[in-house]
């Protein structure tokens, strides 16, 4: 009942949410940011504040994404769990426990073909958002059908360790996408559940999502503070919606923040802002981020932690005051309490360097992590400069600090240059502030053309809905391909599918290969997200494109597969 009333609220906003969106069309003008324009869609209707704004208002206002809608099957022996979905077990402490966020209960779940998986529990006080209690919690799902069994251990309390049972899992529920995987061939992700690649888009910077003046106008910049208490529930839900209208399937959330972003707090620890308590947990807080966390993952999109934030250093840094200890503490707990929700990528730090410059550290904890974890979500780490991923043997992906402002050529050049001969997925971070500028979006194209999934950028609306379209996770960068014209970055599949970004428009000479069959050709306007029909390629060799009108603007050739419509 929790994840059927959680998901009925989520929907309704969702839905009033972007009824608004079709009809803001109007409230925009060219010094808008585009983002938000196309999610509007231009069409004729009632204006977002005049049609859903007060009546998405009166939704997140009653939603409160409070904690009773946390939306989490509680499993016990005989219980059914749906492939692929979160379930949870309580167990109640007999003795008393002094340190009871030190007590490491583990629980053994053993399944079909010999799968065993060791799942650690957190304590959770009263189990209600109190911090005085006996209750211990295990968090999971489970990634095979049939019978499995579980067992509890590590405690040493006769009301924790010893519990045994059963549960059945059964078809996954319909869209499931599962946790993440690396591709067995391809520097990228994939769903688990389906197989197919995962273009993980996000934007956590965006200073362009304000739908209307005055006082009593929505605010955010960031998602990294979606957890803070800083900030309303109003805006939460705005954070929330405007990734759906995105289209982002990746949304960057900080677990601890203290300086970032004008000191909009996200702590874990009760206690002072300066002096929290590391090696204890803020109960009521934890609950509240469950039912916003589980909002998230609810609406399809993968929560990607990051542990700690930068300009936090005086009650951050690693390993003083924050010492290696807590910081194991804090990412045991976290993948114990949240790791179960299967949508979930880890990064340690946001600039890792400015808290400590010694990857040894990192490493440490990177490999900490990486044991700790039973799912094996995706696990990296971020730095004002890159870090030295030579002596990591626990990342499975590369994030990229970029540098604002540097344009295109930087971007793709960057991206290439320390990617090196890495086959490990990319993820270009912090190259734009998400204004809905032409150079932000000529960044975003060149780290995708660069084969980088992006953090930030500009259209990304218009990005996410082509990518959608392609085959991107089949093609290399192949711009030996390509002979004068204008300034242009290619990736291809010869012979099946070949994609041409033209930064500064202009026109551009391609070696193409039609193999045993026609390519269609499809010209694609990065800015508004129409499509022109190009005609169709018969016959192979080098072949000149231009753009079909606007010639200095920025253009996308789309050559291979069948005829696209606008």
């Amino acid at each position: 009942m929790r994840r059927a009333s959680l998901m009925v609220v989520l929907a309704t906003a969702l839905v009033i949410g972007w009824l608004g969106f079709r009809g803001a069309g109007g409230w925009y003008d060219a010094g808008r940011g585009a983002d938000d324009a196309a999610a509007a869609a231009a069409d004729a209707g009632d204006g977002f504040a005049r049609f859903g704004r007060e009546r998405f208002a009166v939704v997140a206002r009653g939603m409160r994404l409070s904690a009773d809608a946390a939306g989490i099957r509680e499993i016990t022996d005989g219980g059914r769990l749906p492939l692929w979905a979160t379930g949870e077990m309580r167990f109640l402490a007999h003795g008393t426990h002094p340190d009871p966020f030190g007590v490491e209960l583990d629980v053994v779940f053993e399944g079909p073909d010999g799968r065993t998986m060791v799942v650690p529990g957190f304590y959770d006080g009263d189990g209600m958002g109190g911090s005085d209690g006996g209750v211990w919690k295990v968090r999971f799902f489970l990634d095979r059908r049939g019978v499995w069994t579980y067992r509890t251990r590590g405690t040493g309390d006769p009301g924790l360790d010893g519990r045994s049972g059963r549960i059945i899992v059964t078809e996954a529920l319909p869209h499931e996408t599962g946790p993440l995987e690396l591709s067995p061939s391809r520097p990228w992700f994939r769903y688990r559940a389906t197989g197919e690649p995962a273009y993980l888009q996000a934007k956590f910077l965006d200073r362009s999502w304000n739908w209307v003046d005055g006082p009593d106008a929505f605010r955010f910049d960031n998602t990294h503070v979606y957890l803070s208490d800083d900030i309303t529930d109003l805006v939460r839900a705005e954070i929330l919606l405007a990734q759906h209208a995105y289209g982002n399937r990746r949304m960057n959330v900080y677990l601890a923040n203290v300086g970032d972003y004008g000191g909009e707090r996200v702590l874990p620890w009760p206690g002072p802002d300066t002096a929290p308590d590391y090696m204890r947990f803020d109960l009521a807080r934890m609950h509240r981020w469950d039912a916003w966390l589980r909002a998230v993952t609810d609406a399809g999109i993968y929560l990607h932690f990051w542990f700690l934030a930068d300009d936090s250093r005086e009650t951050l840094g690693v390993p003083s005051p924050l010492t290696e200890a807590a910081f194991k503490r804090l990412i045991r707990y976290a993948v114990a309490r949240w790791g179960g929700y299967g949508k979930v990528l880890w990064c340690l730090s946001l600039e890792y360097d400015e808290n400590n410059p010694d990857p040894a550290v990192w490493n440490r904890l990177g490999e900490y992590l990486k044991e700790i974890d039973p799912y094996g979500h995706p696990r990296s780490i971020h730095g004002t400069s890159r870090f030295d991923y030579s002596e990591s043997t626990w990342h499975d992906h590369l994030i990229f600090q970029l540098g604002f402002g540097k344009g295109h050529e930087h971007v793709y050049r960057t991206v290439l240059e320390w990617r090196g001969d890495s086959r490990l997925p990319v993820f270009a971070e912090e190259f734009a502030l998400g204004t809905g500028s032409r150079s932000e979006r000529q960044e975003l194209w060149a780290a995708f053309m660069a084969g980088a999934t992006a953090g930030t950028g500009s259209y990304v609306a218009q990005l996410n809905r082509f990518v959608g379209r392609t085959g991107f996770y089949r093609l290399d960068v192949r711009n030996d391909l390509r002979s004068g014209g204008s300034p242009a970055y290619v990736l291809a599949a010869p012979g099946e599918e070949y994609l041409v970004y033209l930064p500064e428009g202009g026109s551009v000479r391609l070696n193409i290969d039609v193999g045993d069959r026609a390519l269609d050709v499809e010209w694609y306007d990065p800015a508004t997200g129409v499509s022109i029909d190009g005609g169709r390629i018969t016959a192979g060799g080098e072949i000149e494109f231009s753009p079909p009108r606007e010639p200095d603007a920025d253009w996308v050739v789309h050559i291979g597969g069948p005829p696209r419509s606008s």
